[in-house]
């Protein structure tokens, strides 16, 4: 995680001074996982020591995944491409092919 945050603080130092047209002409691309029969709000307990099992403090969770659907799209300037759908796993290879 260290590499990670020292990469995009070295990124963002060098296109700090980059305005909205120097932006228009970079690709942007990422991938969601779209859920269905999953409860999207994180839930967060404050706990004292020994309270771990109590009711008041335990979210439920379903046992089965429900429906999940896996896209990636990428957009540049005003331009937006459409969604993909990924249906297999996926590599960087597999990933810049899209």
């Amino acid at each position: 995680m260290p590499q990670h945050i020292a990469k995009r603080l070295k990124w963002a130092i060098a296109y700090k001074d980059w305005r909205a047209e120097h932006f228009e002409k970079v690709i942007r691309s990422n991938e969601c996982s779209v859920e269905k029969s999953k409860n999207p709000r994180q839930h967060w307990v404050f706990i004292e020591p020994g309270e771990k099992w109590l009711a008041d403090c335990i979210q439920p969770k379903e046992k089965d995944k429900g429906i999940s659907c896996m896209v990636y799209g990428c957009l540049g300037g005003k331009r937006k491409e459409p969604l993909v759908q990924i249906t297999q796993n996926i590599n960087t290879t597999r990933y810049i092919r899209l």
